[in-house]
């Protein structure tokens, strides 16, 4: 019995680790979506006058797996809102989880 109750406590301390850190990322990656766009690094790739088009401009030839064309990449696909969703999911499906639902 006693061993039971250990390991229900240990689930639950975990999942309520996982449910905040799922919430703590879905809450950064929603911000950085929301800045992306804000900076110019949208769907369409590097908005036009944009902060990110000034940066690009003086990068000049922007070389492959630099911050800027992951950025540009990352825009163009929509990844922070795909992370946001997913990591939301993930919280919620372990405070559930631990939850006397």
């Amino acid at each position: 019995m006693y061993i039971c109750m250990y390991r229900f406590t240990l689930n639950n301390t975990m999942a309520n680790w996982c449910a905040a850190t799922c919430g703590g990322v879905a809450a950064a990656a929603a911000a950085t979506a929301v800045a992306m766009p804000a900076v110019g690094f949208a769907a369409g790739g590097v908005a036009k006058h944009s902060i990110a088009a000034a940066a690009q401009s003086a990068i000049g030839n922007v070389p492959a797996q630099s911050a800027f064309a992951i950025a540009t990449c990352a825009g163009a696909i929509g990844a922070p809102w795909t992370l946001a969703k997913t990591a939301a999911a993930a919280g919620g499906l372990a405070w559930l989880a631990q939850s006397k639902l």
